[in-house]
């Protein structure tokens, strides 16, 4: 099935969230009995080569056949703690939020029997002061062997891709967009990586799309049964992409590895084109034009009036601003009423700050 086809009908709201460190430990966690998240992030390799002992001892602890600890995710939400980047504050975070935990949540993203695990999980966590501390201590583990890697760049490069996220978003991408082209971005950054006769015969980035894509069309199932947003999380350890279903929205997590969404080219974001259309306001007389169409429609006979200048002169100016998409004119009555077109204006502006960065939300280390 073509990954179009996944991705159809996903025009739910959505939000960007993160960094979020539950995330990446779960799947830290998930990585202790998954040999491929281990190939695909070399931080992990490392850490359970170094700590072989730490899957063995997540799966006695539950020994459910649950992989990985999606209800560590449900905790870290109802603690409001999804957005924290510090260990110690999230386990404190965690330890307050046990006893008033929910156990009884839908969690329509899971396999029924995965649902059943996940809330024993929850109840057990909840009961039993012992189990918690086994489970934080473990989790502490894993930290301490991702630790230096989440300040070193694992923090800064899911900050970089929550940025590219959101200008995905604000240029009229669809979330769909943001999850699929990131599992691309991630593995082509692992393919490069690796040499010819590894990457040979592993499927590429086509099962890497294909697999966010299932991701994508569950989540958007979900969303529109319920009517609920969707919230993209960044994550530098992931697979392809997951979703969960929280209270009050569906978190989509998504690959941050390869830097988040693939820039699709634009030949209109070149800069030698984008140089054009801006030429369009580098005009004092135009951006006064600019200034009187703000207050509401204008003649190009009323505009000359107002500022005293000849009506061809005006009408130069206007036609640069229309050949822009800037300004519009409309004929009502024998004249032409010009206005300014504000969404080609909004357009321009995302445009630039596209080519050239937008402050200190991408551009400094997170």
């Amino acid at each position: 099935m073509d990954v179009a086809e996944w991705t159809s009908n996903t025009s739910q709201s959505a939000a960007i969230l993160g960094p979020c460190l539950a995330l990446e430990l779960s799947w830290a966690v998930r990585a202790t009995t998954a040999l491929d998240l281990q190939s695909r992030h070399p931080v992990l390799a490392e850490l359970h080569r170094g700590r072989p002992e730490l899957g063995p001892s997540f799966d006695s602890l539950w020994a459910d056949g649950l992989r990985g600890a999606p209800e560590l995710l449900l905790v870290a939400h109802h603690a409001g703690a999804l957005e924290l980047t510090s260990y110690p504050l999230l386990r404190w975070s965690l330890d307050q939020a046990w006893s008033s935990m929910p156990v009884d949540h839908p969690l329509a993203s899971e396999p029924p029997g995965d649902r059943d695990a996940i809330r024993a999980r929850l109840g057990d966590l909840a009961r039993s002061r012992a189990r918690r501390r086994i489970y934080l201590e473990l989790l502490g583990d894993i930290w301490s062997g991702i630790e230096q890697w989440w300040d070193d760049s694992g923090r800064r490069d899911v900050s970089s891709a929550g940025a590219s996220a959101r200008r995905t978003l604000d240029m009229g991408g669809s979330w769909a967009d943001v999850v699929v082209s990131s599992a691309r971005a991630g593995e082509a950054a692992r393919s490069r990586g690796r040499s010819a006769d590894d990457v040979q015969g592993t499927g590429g980035d086509r099962d890497t799309g294909v697999a966010a894509a299932v991701v994508v069309s569950v989540a958007a199932r979900i969303a529109r049964s319920a009517d609920l947003p969707i919230v993209l999380v960044p994550s530098a350890l992931s697979g392809a992409g997951m979703c969960l279903d929280l209270p009050r929205a569906v978190l989509v997590g998504f690959d941050a590895s390869g830097g988040g969404p693939l820039d699709e080219p634009r030949p209109d974001l070149e800069p030698a084109a984008l140089a054009r259309r801006l030429r369009a306001l580098a005009d004092a007389t135009r951006m006064t034009l600019l200034q009187h169409l703000c207050s509401g429609p204008s003649s190009v006979g009323e505009l000359a009036a107002e500022l005293g200048l000849a009506q061809p002169t005006v009408s130069g100016h206007i036609k640069l601003l229309r050949d822009a998409g800037i300004v519009t004119g409309t004929r009502r009555s024998g004249r032409v009423d010009l206005t300014i077109d504000r969404s080609e204006l909004e357009d321009l502006v995302r445009d630039l700050l596209a080519v050239i960065g937008s402050g200190s939300d991408d551009g400094r280390p997170g």
